[in-house]
């Protein structure tokens, strides 16, 4: 049965009938061309719809009282609660801007957005204002972590990358300094502790998606004591180790040390050496 668009309906037979009627030809086709119009809008509404309910965010950062939650959307940085609600927009810029991350005091928001062409570091306000940028180079500028509330550290290329796939460790003040590099070592995946008094990151170039993989190009841990300048390896392996965290005083990282992803914690002591082995959050199935 079809409908006419007048709440009757045509049989097959009576559609075969005006197919085949030269005057009724036209009625037919603007009667299909309406019914897949509305269709197609129908479609659109609904897609839209759904869209504006799960919008993909990138990149989530909590505050330091784990209140409010930033994050990148469609290439700006947003802040929302974590009790839901409206999110407001702090930057707008048709360039693509991420990885948010707090200020101790919750004050700021560093970023990473390529207004200029290249990504560099910014620093704007939790309720939003106008970007300071701290970074000027040609080459990308990326990872914004904070040192303490006037500091950054940050991944680039600046000096090796033409000669070496890792990259070196910077630290940045908001005061609008030359950035300077934190230690020797190539690095990436860099996060402080105690005001840069330890900074984790993570050596090797196997891509992360090679979970498996086990070799001379594995991702390990290490960490750097700014005070003694000195470096220890968290897990003597050959397997993939990466994206190291602190909280509480103790490192959190990715490892598949069992041949599967999973989130260990490892206790340090005060000279930032490791105490004990490290720990799984979770059994895995081998």
């Amino acid at each position: 049965m079809q409908n006419t668009g007048k709440g009757a309906y045509l049989s097959a037979s009576q559609i075969t009938k005006t197919r085949n009627t030269p005057r009724d030809r036209p009625k037919l086709r603007r009667m299909i061309t309406m019914r897949f119009a509305t269709a197609l809008l129908a479609l659109t509404i609904t897609l839209g719809a759904y869209a504006q309910e799960s919008p993909l965010m990138r990149f989530p950062a909590l505050n330091p009282d784990g209140t409010k939650v930033a994050f990148s959307w469609q290439g700006d940085i947003w802040v929302a609660s974590v009790a839901g609600g409206a999110a407001l927009r702090l930057t707008i810029h048709e360039s693509y801007e991420s990885h948010p991350q707090w200020s101790p005091d919750g004050q700021r928001i560093a970023f990473q957005g390529n207004r200029y062409g290249n990504n560099d570091i910014f620093v704007v306000g939790a309720d939003g204002g106008t970007p300071q940028r701290l970074t000027w180079h040609s080459t990308s500028d990326r990872y914004p972590q904070w040192v303490d509330n006037e500091r950054l550290l940050f991944i680039t290329d600046r000096l090796y990358g033409a000669v070496e796939r890792e990259s070196e460790v910077y630290t940045v003040s908001l005061r609008g300094e030359t950035p300077t590099r934190m230690f020797d070592a190539l690095a990436q995946h860099a996060t402080p502790y105690k005001g840069g008094q330890w900074i984790a990151y993570t050596t090797g170039e196997c891509r992360f998606e090679r979970e498996a993989y086990t070799g001379p190009a594995n991702r390990n841990i290490w960490v750097y004591n700014q005070n003694t300048r000195q470096y220890t390896s968290l897990a003597a392996n050959d397997a993939q180790d990466t994206q190291p965290d602190w909280a509480g005083g103790q490192l959190f990282y990715l490892s598949a040390t069992n041949g599967r992803y999973n989130v260990y914690r490892q206790a340090m002591t005060d000279a930032g050496a490791c105490r004990g082995n490290p720990l799984p959050l979770r059994a895995t199935k081998t």
